[in-house]
């Protein structure tokens, strides 16, 4: 599922936790929670806030 994520925010870096938890069929506390993990990992990051936000693929 993880690197799922990753692909999707590869894809699109400004796409948002409810867009994602539609795409995966997951509610948006599953999505954050991996989101979470992957903060955590310093796999990706987040930029900005509210809608000039971006997700960085490290």
């Amino acid at each position: 599922m993880e690197q799922k994520l990753l692909e999707e925010i590869e894809k699109d870096n400004k796409i948002t936790e409810k867009k994602l938890a539609q795409i995966f069929e997951v509610s948006e506390r599953t999505i954050r929670r991996y989101i979470y993990k992957l903060k955590n990992k310093k796999k990706i990051e987040l930029i900005g806030l509210g809608r000039k936000r971006e997700w960085k693929v490290l």
